[in-house]
């Protein structure tokens, strides 16, 4: 298995497939190892699989001698293939561990419409095995399931030397699958969701996408407004409309886009350039659209930005938005000298 083969199974998009397998080569082991553990798309057993097979070309110790300093060499051993392998197979391991006093907590988290993102936790069930819980989210999903969108949060508590129950590992489930873990106090999350994958991106200013992570978000749309460099997290800028109806611009790989979703990951694993219609308040995507188009040649990237941030910096509503209105705004903004780079410094 190659990492191109890779790509192509932990991604949805065929546009971000077919531009990292192209670019495959400018990625860096880091970003291979986060790409893998963040996915959404398969399951913790697969993922281990992968990193195995990443962990077998791992250079451990030439990594080591070439650190500059105790701190880097730390970095680097937390960070390894070598390491995330050990720690997924511990994961797995003590999902079936009951050596000691144990307790499963299994919460069910569930969207009963499919236009919003309104998730309600139904009762935290307490079980004794995995494979009881395994029983109770086939026959809740059965149930209950259906269009709905919904996933179990399941914890493992154990007992401790003083007789207390701690609680030790946590498992997101989909579909019957475990997609994700992380561990309370051994390590950091590695195999839970990021929203901060970093990753280049196939989109240009001015491209419509859109973005999905279910069944943790529905579908949104955003307007790509810059892409920077393509390589620092925060230099692709994009605005959007938030659940408040408010116009936010954001650095679209930290997935500020799904700030408010349960456990939502990145956008960049199902983002997809939106060829459709655009709907309800999200229409006004097609205005600033052409309003970055138009105006950009003419008045810069600096001055759009003011404009843009403005909006934002004043929690602008998206049923205000108009060209007559980004005009205005814009001519303001000439004549006052208003700046985002201000604002920042009076904070």
């Amino acid at each position: 298995m190659t990492i191109q083969d890779i790509i192509k199974e932990i991604f949805e998009s065929e546009e971000m497939k077919g531009y990292l397998c192209e670019h495959v080569e400018s990625l860096y082991k880091f970003q291979i190892q986060e790409m893998i553990a963040g996915t959404p798309m398969i399951t913790i057993r697969r993922k281990l699989e992968m990193l195995e097979l990443m962990a077998e070309s791992e250079d451990l110790d030439k990594e080591l001698v070439e650190a500059e300093n105790e701190s880097e060499r730390e970095f680097i051993i937390q960070n390894s293939y070598v390491e995330i392998v050990k720690k997924l197979r511990e994961a797995l391991n003590m999902l079936y561990d009951t050596t000691k006093p144990t307790v499963f907590l299994v919460r069910t988290v569930v969207c009963w419409g499919d236009e919003d993102d309104e998730y309600k936790e139904e009762e935290t069930i307490p079980f004794t095995s995995y494979e009881k819980a395994v029983q109770y989210m086939k026959n809740w999903k059965e149930e209950y399931g259906g269009d709905n969108r919904l996933w179990f949060d399941v914890e493992k508590w154990e007992q401790d030397e003083n007789g207390n129950l701690e609680q030790k590992w946590a498992y997101v489930v989909v579909n019957g699958q475990v997609i994700y873990c992380y561990h309370f106090e051994l390590h950091d999350y590695e195999c839970a969701p990021n929203q901060n994958v970093n990753l280049p991106i196939p989109f240009k200013a001015g491209d419509i996408v859109e973005v999905h992570d279910l069944p943790f978000t529905r579908k949104r749309h955003t307007l790509i407004l810059d892409i920077g460099d393509n390589k620092d997290c925060c230099s692709v800028q994009h605005l959007y409309i938030d659940d408040d109806s408010h116009i936010c611009m954001r650095a679209f790989k930290h997935g500020h886009i799904f700030n408010k979703c349960w456990w939502a990951t990145s956008p960049l694993y199902r983002a997809k350039t939106f060829h459709g219609i655009l709907e309800g308040e999200e229409e006004v995507l097609y205005i600033f659209k052409d309003f970055l188009e138009t105006r950009l040649a003419v008045c810069g990237w600096e001055h759009l930005w003011n404009v843009f941030y403005y909006l934002e910096h004043n929690k602008t509503n998206a049923r205000d938005i108009s060209v007559e209105f980004l005009d205005n705004i814009s001519e303001n903004i000439k004549r006052t000298g208003w700046s985002w780079e201000e604002q920042l410094r009076s904070k």
